[in-house]
């Protein structure tokens, strides 16, 4: 067979095999000699090819392993290593080229070791995902969910989680991807940042929202995110919109501790929740502390402008 003749153009799956003439038997070095200098395509481009191969002759078969090797070489240098941007080579794929990729990956079991590791940040390739790349590399990983949990529990350099950021699709897809793996949520919800915040510190109403929603099983990890302090003592509460003031009652409801402990709570200036708040959030707390009367009491008679 004349190796050459493989055809790899575009990408299509298409070989065309010449007839192999009667030749001396090569040498095993002349052979690997030969298997060293050819040159071979793209990993993807070679996967496509191998498939189309008549296995007639040893040579062919010989051939194919060195493929197989060549392809895993490069897909563990070509992915798992970052560029000098500190981007991934997988993620200059579009969604649908990589999902042929890790068809490929997964057959070599290298799927967990390509999408675990980390580039000079600290970043593992879904803190670069687009929303496209980030549906595609959960689709790879849906039957091990125990390490779609741990890519998104990693940590890089700056402290940011793979759903920081994220758009408010990405958070619902992310969400998504991890309804088995309440312990991820958690971990993801109730871990601060340098600053002593956490994510719903700074949400906006509807990822508020989403999160509840995402937490709506785990009323134990809603009460430690709510009562979170940051370095300056202030709770996720303190500063909110009236909207977000709101949704946060409607989600503690049935935690009436909580609530009351959020409203009696002060910060490093001594301040109260409804200290210096307009009077529709005042209102908005009042209402919320009805069915407490001596927790409306306490926060009557807490020293503070109310």
């Amino acid at each position: 067979m004349d190796l050459n003749k493989i055809n790899y153009s575009a990408g299509v799956s298409k070989a065309t095999v010449k007839k192999p003439e009667k030749a001396e038997e090569k040498t095993k070095t002349e052979a690997s000699k030969e298997q060293k200098e050819t040159k071979l395509p793209g990993f993807a481009q070679m996967g496509a090819a191998i498939s189309s191969i008549v296995m007639t002759t040893k040579k062919v078969v010989h051939f194919k392993e060195t493929i197989k090797d060549a392809i895993r070489e490069e897909a563990m240098q070509g992915l798992v290593q970052a560029n000098h941007d500190g981007s991934f080579e997988i993620l200059s794929y579009d969604a649908d080229y990589m999902r042929k990729v890790n068809d490929f990956l997964e057959k070599d079991n290298l799927l967990e070791k390509v999408y675990t590791c980390k580039n000079k940040d600290g970043s593992t390739p879904m803190h670069c995902a687009n929303f496209e790349q980030m549906q595609e590399i959960h689709r790879a990983l849906k039957n091990q969910p125990e390490v779609l949990a741990q890519i998104h529990t990693t940590q890089n350099n700056y402290g940011h989680f793979p759903i920081d950021n994220s758009t408010l699709e990405e958070v619902k897809e992310i969400h998504k991807a991890l309804e088995s793996q309440p312990e991820a949520l958690a971990t993801i919800y109730t871990t601060a940042d340098k600053n002593g915040r956490l994510r719903i510190h700074n949400a906006s109403l509807d990822n508020i929202k989403e999160i509840h929603s995402a937490l709506k099983n785990q009323p134990e990890v809603l009460a430690q995110m709510h009562t979170t302090q940051d370095k300056n003592g202030k709770l996720p509460i303190h500063g909110m919109s009236l909207a977000r003031m709101h949704e946060v009652h409607m989600a503690l409801k049935d935690q009436p501790e909580i609530l009351a402990q959020i409203h009696t709570t002060e910060d490093k200036n001594g301040d109260l929740p409804i200290h210096h708040v307009s009077e529709e959030k005042a209102n908005e707390i009042r209402e919320a502390l009805k069915d407490q009367p001596e927790i409306l009491a306490k926060i009557d008679n807490h020293e503070g402008k109310v």
